[in-house]
């Protein structure tokens, strides 16, 4: 995160460690290694050196010399300005590099390039071992621009004034290959020098909820001023920056008015009790309802409330209220699905490497199949849910899980399960940990 005055320090330096994946630098072509019994190097086919892609998951395709056991793939990135692809599979003449939700890692707009070698040792080998044969020719590929009309501002926008002087600042984009974010933040309409700048990045599918930005309490925004915000897609390494959208405005509490924010359970969260402590921070002295249960804010204004779930989508309302007789209210969703403490994660879930795993998604139901079904968020996203025997889903306002027939589209629900393919067969050697392929 960066907070400057002016700008922000450039750099995708830090994303392959937001994400933690490893990327190594490219090494340099040479001849047959000692030790080596393979003197071809496979031969890449497609795509062609150059080429631009359509998509954000390019199969990468060669030939394999007579013999080969194993391959050795490298993906790296213009300048090394990203996170890329270091491989060893079993003898095979294509991979996929996956994209968003599968995997984080293709930027828009930008050159990689790869190569790929080959062993005929009959025991798997690490990288280092004598007998790789010698690396193919060095091909690239450049992924596809994006456009910035696919994205939206979501809220708050037009003027409307906010509850709280650490937002949540929410926008929504019309293709998944998006994750990566810089957004911005000031009273300065221009986003100039004349004001305060926040300008920060963003992993779009790791934050709460998806695709958003809250301003953190430790540089929370002026009271009772006009703030304007707008973000754009990252570019890094060898690509062009976008545009950024057009700024939207919002009004912060004037100083001293009531607000109230909502520290935990986060928004779409779930939860594997039916009891939950709601934690927060109002007005000193401020009352504060949630769902039935009343306390006082301590002279901090920081408050706890304990209240009961039921299973399935609880609507959590937070009244605040003060001698004044001001009111001011926040909302927030939260799935409680007894019996998954220990593989249970939100719809921000970041491993994927875990067999036991389950990821929620939280949306209205626009359009249902045979067996999978689109799901729309509340920022405006369309996820396609793809059902297996895994898959749970829960409704707001009745107990238990329902069943994939009594879905109806405009109904809300919370969806849980494995990952599957579009062909509908659970990925392998692990399954990854998503229901839900956006």
């Amino acid at each position: 995160m960066f907070h400057v005055n002016r700008r922000m320090i450039s750099g995708g330096v830090g994303l392959a460690t937001l994400l933690g994946v490893m990327t190594l630098v490219a090494m340099i072509n040479s001849p047959r290694p000692a030790g080596a019994t393979l003197a071809v190097a496979p031969v890449p086919s497609a795509p062609s050196a150059g080429a631009t892609l359509t998509g954000m998951a390019p199969q990468l395709d060669w030939s394999l010399p007579a013999g080969a056991t194993q391959v050795h793939l490298q993906v790296t990135t213009a300048n090394g300005d990203g996170p890329g692809v270091n491989l060893i599979l079993n003898a095979t003449s294509s991979f996929i590099v996956p994209a968003p939700l599968d995997w984080y890692g293709l930027l828009p707009d930008m050159t990689y390039d790869w190569k790929v070698r080959a062993t005929d040792a009959t025991t798997a080998v690490g990288e280092a071992d004598a007998s790789w044969g010698p690396w193919s020719t060095t091909t690239a590929f450049r992924t596809p621009k994006v456009d910035i009309s696919s994205v939206s501002l979501y809220a708050p926008v037009g003027g409307q004034e906010v509850n709280s002087a650490q937002p949540v600042l929410t926008w929504a984009s019309a293709t998944a290959d998006l994750y990566y974010w810089e957004v911005q933040v000031s009273q300065d309409a221009a986003f100039g020098s004349d004001s305060f700048l926040y300008w920060v990045l963003v992993h779009g599918d790791v934050s709460y909820p998806n695709n958003a930005y809250t301003i953190p309490a430790s540089f929370p925004l002026d009271a009772g001023a006009t703030y304007y915000w707008r973000v754009r897609p990252r570019v890094q390494g060898d690509g062009t920056e976008l545009a950024w959208t057009s700024a939207a405005s919002f009004k912060t509490p004037a100083s001293g008015a009531l607000t109230v924010n909502v520290l935990t359970p986060a928004d779409e969260s779930v939860v594997a009790s039916s009891t939950l402590s709601v934690t927060g921070q109002t007005k000193p002295g401020a009352f504060v309802t949630v769902d039935d249960q009343f306390v006082t804010a301590n002279a901090s204004g920081d408050f706890t409330v304990t209240v009961t779930v039921t299973e399935g989508i609880n609507l959590i309302d937070v009244i605040a209220s003060d001698v004044s007789g001001a009111v001011v209210t926040t909302s927030l969703t939260v799935s409680y699905l007894p019996g998954g403490t220990g593989t249970l994660q939100d719809s921000r879930e970041r491993g994927r490497d875990g067999r036991d795993l389950f990821r929620v998604h939280i949306g209205e139901v626009t359009e249902k199949g045979t067996a999978d079904f689109e799901l729309k968020d509340r920022n405006g996203r369309v996820a396609t849910v793809l059902v297996d025997d895994k898959t749970r889903f829960l409704q707001p306002g009745k107990r238990g899980t329902v069943s994939f027939a009594d879905l109806k589209v405009g109904m809300k629900v919370a969806v849980f399960g494995r990952r599957v393919r579009d062909d509908g067969s659970t990925p392998t050697p692990t399954p990854g940990p998503a229901t839900c392929m956006a």
